[in-house]
């Protein structure tokens, strides 16, 4: 297939994270939800961020972050077996305008062990 002569860059999950590209869910928050890392692309992770700062929301980063990976798992399991697929999720207060289309994708990153991104349609 490739050489590593053909390999013109390489941008790993490790690189995305430390840069802000991508981020990091907390083990003790993903792992109530699925087996695998969490990992969310930088505009899910503002559309919770805007969440949090938004007071009428009265809501914190943890609650945000459990509401999302409940409605990504509970459509997970829904469609078993799927190493990707898209969910309606609610992130801040539940009001139409915070309703938003995610896209999960279940795939290996940096090592062979697989992680789960969530992001925006148009981040894929």
């Amino acid at each position: 297939m490739f050489s590593e002569e053909d390999v013109i860059s390489r941008y790993s999950q490790a690189q995305a994270i430390e840069d802000g590209v991508l981020h990091l869910v907390p083990n003790e928050i993903s792992r109530v939800y699925f087996k695998y890392p969490v990992i969310l692309s930088d505009k899910v992770f503002r559309l919770i961020e805007g969440a949090v700062a938004n007071e009428h929301d009265l809501t914190d980063y943890r609650g945000v972050v459990r509401n999302l990976l409940f409605a990504c798992a509970s459509e997970a399991r829904r469609a078993r077996g799927e190493s990707g697929l898209k969910a309606k999720v609610t992130i801040g207060a539940a009001v139409v305008k915070n309703i938003h289309e995610v896209f999960m994708v279940c795939g290996p990153a940096d090592t062979p062990e697989p992680t789960i991104t969530i992001m925006l349609p148009e981040d894929y």
